[in-house]
């Protein structure tokens, strides 16, 4: 009886081959009737990324697999799960997720040490209870982990895609299910391609430092004096952003008629965002505000300033302070 079950078991392979083409996750094996084996794989989601934590992120995904009732020769059902290079991988030793043509590396394992990386074929065994009532089910775990990413990405979705025979495999020994499974001997088992996908969603993130602009030591204020200094933004890649420039803390000024505060009262000033000193640099978006696009490193931006010609003032030193914002 065992060998013509085997006979049996050889032509339910046959058929479900074929059907292994509309359904990519189901197995089906037989002896005295048809029972079915299934694999299924969760996302493998890193979730929100920025700059300060992308670097060795971690996350962990699930597979839930095993066969359905109506064996009752053996006690134990033998899995192997393989995986290789996914779509947008170079191999399974160089795991990435793109987006267009930038990329972020990372690797999958099957133990919770990330110490084992999956292979395909694979070594990643697994044994799972069965009874002839209720069939034999369980869950493992795929742990996966950003390796050095590069700086400058742009801000977006980054995906690698598993799901054809070539980089997701999950098989079970049908010609001796109840003893240890030898991975990689594929005239062995039937399996499926379970499809799944690795994700991080990076965020763009920016940072933004300035200095101070200094007017110098003057006697007069009968003349235009100028000035320029420069603020300093890191953006992610691609990520646009704006800077304005608030009125600074002297009473009554605003982002037109800033004023530095002294001994002898006020001196008024302005800052713009052109040589010319023609656009004012103020903080309403769109309208007085600078706006750029991140490049992943940092750029400089000019700040220039302007005392125009007004009353003379007691000596002393003069000064005001003013936020920069930066909107991204």
């Amino acid at each position: 009886m065992r060998n013509d079950g085997h006979r049996q078991f050889g032509a339910w392979a046959r058929i479900v081959a074929g059907l292994l083409a509309l359904m990519a996750t189901m197995l089906a094996v037989g002896e005295a009737r048809a029972q079915s084996c299934t694999a299924n794989v969760s996302a493998v989601a890193f979730g929100y990324a920025n700059a300060g934590n992308l670097n060795g992120l971690t996350t962990v995904g699930a597979i839930g697999e095993g066969c359905t009732s109506g064996w009752a020769s053996f006690g134990t059902l033998a899995m192997c799960n393989s995986f290789g290079a996914g779509v947008n991988s170079a191999s399974q030793n160089n795991r990435t997720m793109k987006l267009g043509a930038n990329s972020i590396s990372y690797q999958l394992y099957s133990d919770a040490a990330m110490t084992k990386i999956f292979q395909f074929p694979g070594a990643a065994t697994v044994s799972i209870p069965y009874s002839a009532t209720s069939g034999g089910y369980a869950t493992s775990h795929i742990y996966a982990k950003i390796l050095s990413p590069a700086t400058g990405l742009p801000a977006g979705i980054y995906t690698d895609t598993y799901g054809t025979n070539a980089n997701s495999w999950v098989v079970f020994d049908a010609t001796a299910p109840n003893n240890p499974i030898a991975c990689g001997t594929a005239n062995s088992y039937i399996g499926a391609s379970p499809a799944f996908q690795v994700s991080v969603n990076y965020l763009g993130s920016c940072q933004v430092s300035s200095g101070t602009l200094s007017f110098g030591t003057q006697s007069l204020l009968n003349a235009n004096i100028d000035a320029s200094s420069s603020i300093s933004v890191t953006c992610t890649a691609a990520a646009p952003y704006t800077v304005a420039m608030g009125p600074g803390l002297a009473p009554g000024a605003t982002t037109s008629t800033r004023q530095m505060l002294g001994p002898g009262g006020l001196i008024g000033y302005r800052l713009f965002r052109d040589s010319a000193r023609t656009l004012n640099w103020g903080n309403q978006t769109g309208v007085d505000t600078y706006a750029g696009t991140g490049t992943g490193a940092a750029q400089t931006i000019p700040v220039y300033g302007r005392i125009p010609p007004q009353s003379p003032v007691s000596p002393g030193t003069y000064q005001d302070t003013v936020i920069v914002t930066l909107t991204y």
